[in-house]
């Protein structure tokens, strides 16, 4: 008896994960049919500090884009030098995405070693499908540009991590 109800649970087991299954895989068009309605940028990882070390840096992004214009942007970022007290958290003020490229603005929400709150915080992460996503953070003087988000210098390679970044469109 206890081996007809161990064949008819594992039977009806299979037979529930392979109809999740049929459900996930029939939704999937769905899904990206629709596509995303939002830019955005998503992750956290840890770099070489300035590409080359020793030093390490861990960052973490969260933005994403409310309406049309770069400037709606909401969400945060920080980064932080390990062994230091070199790092700034950020409200994400401007997002703009082009391709598998975001640039992000934001301004310090707690006073630190590059300035006091509201000092303007740049970073741009690129998300690369096969092989290391790039990523860089600036502070000061080290931007370009007039529109509102800013263009970094060179990004370099993360060692360990992720970043997302979606144009939706």
């Amino acid at each position: 008896m206890n081996e007809n109800i161990i064949r008819r649970t594992t039977a009806l087991a299979i037979s529930a994960a392979l109809l999740a299954s049929l459900v996930v895989v029939a939704a999937a068009p769905a899904i990206g049919a629709n596509g995303p309605k939002k830019d955005f940028v998503a992750g956290g990882g840890q770099n070489l500090a300035g590409g080359v070390g020793p030093a390490v840096d861990v960052f973490q992004i969260s933005a994403h884009n409310d309406g049309s214009l770069p400037g709606d942007a909401k969400g945060s970022m920080s980064f932080k030098r390990t062994g230091t007290r070199d790092g700034i958290t950020a409200k994400v003020t401007c997002l703009q995405v082009a391709g598998n490229v975001a640039q992000v603005t934001g301004h310090m929400t707690k006073p630190g070693i590059w300035g006091p709150v509201g000092t303007r915080v740049v970073a741009m992460f690129v998300d690369i499908a096969d092989g290391p996503d790039l990523l860089r953070f600036a502070s000061g003087g080290y931007w370009t540009g007039t529109d509102g988000c800013y263009a970094t210098s060179a990004p370099v390679p993360v060692t360990k991590g992720n970043v997302v970044v979606t144009d939706a469109p």
